[in-house]
């Protein structure tokens, strides 16, 4: 196709940029519209392969750690906003009971925090009730405060407006048969939302250019090649190409890695033929 050897010709060709200060805006403009399609597709695969692949065996583990680890017959009913459970309060899940003692001891290695969730309905909820209780959930008569491990802060929010919902082991484990029932449903959202995600993040980039193309303006200069702000913004749209690629799929190992590929690419592809390009 086309726009493949429009790719290749954009990562490296002094031709081919040669050839660009001839063509229309609207040439790179529409380059740029189908590269981002076709990186919105890379992303896609990328992204939603291994979801889809995963997906079975997560459920899985997921279903047999319910099974294994929930604990003994506790059910929590909210009903009206309200919350009222089937055990001795007030009722403390560790972390270690959940995800086991090794995690557990780690958790306590980075922080004060020991337990997963206290449900404590006969008492006021507070600040200073949560930080006590080392947990991350505390669940009150009508709210479920949450503990924030970076910032010692805790955000409680009232249950008033939930539905009415009782929680146990069976109501589990029917919610995990659910998500694989209607599994062919969320491939599709994944899909379809890592697909937008990224095309607008491609799109992004042309936010980027603004300042980018005073850079490869000034390599222009550098080279002693007459073309303006308009031109050059013009030039950006191809001569990101390989940055956008490495960057959809490779971490930057250091700061601006982006803007320093954008700045060799131009100086590799950007020569001087009577004065321009």
């Amino acid at each position: 196709m086309e726009i493949f050897n429009e790719i290749k010709s954009s990562i490296v060709s002094r031709e081919y940029y040669k050839d660009l200060l001839s063509k229309p805006f609207s040439y790179s403009r529409n380059y740029f519209i189908k590269f981002a399609l076709v990186m919105a597709v890379c992303g896609m695969l990328s992204f939603s392969f291994p979801f889809i692949s995963g997906f079975d065996s997560s459920l899985d583990f997921v279903k047999s750690e319910i099974s294994n680890n929930y604990p003994g017959n506790l059910e929590i009913t909210l009903k009206n906003g309200e919350i009222s459970s089937n055990v001795e309060e007030p009722f403390t899940i560790t972390i270690s009971e959940i995800f086991g003692a090794s995690i557990g001891e780690e958790a306590l290695k980075k922080s004060d925090i020991k337990n997963l969730l206290v449900v404590d309905t006969k008492n006021e909820l507070s600040f200073e009730r949560v930080v006590i209780a080392k947990t991350l959930l505390y669940l009150s008569k009508t709210n479920l405060a949450f503990y924030d491990i970076n910032n010692g802060k805790v955000e409680i929010n009232s249950l008033r407006s939930f539905p009415d919902y009782v929680l146990n082991k069976n109501s589990l484990l029917s919610l995990v048969g659910k998500f694989r029932q209607y599994r062919i449903g969320i491939f599709v959202a994944i899909g379809a939302l890592s697909y937008l995600m990224s095309l607008l993040g491609t799109l992004f980039f042309l936010v980027y250019l603004v300042f980018g193309a005073l850079l490869i303006l000034g390599v222009a200069k550098i080279k002693k090649i007459n073309i303006d702000y308009k031109k050059s913004y013009q030039i950006g749209m191809h001569l990101m190409t390989p940055a956008i690629i490495i960057s959809f799929f490779i971490s930057s190992p250091f700061p601006f890695m982006f803007t320093a590929i954008v700045v060799l690419v131009a100086s590799i592809n950007l020569t001087v033929t009577d004065g321009n390009i």
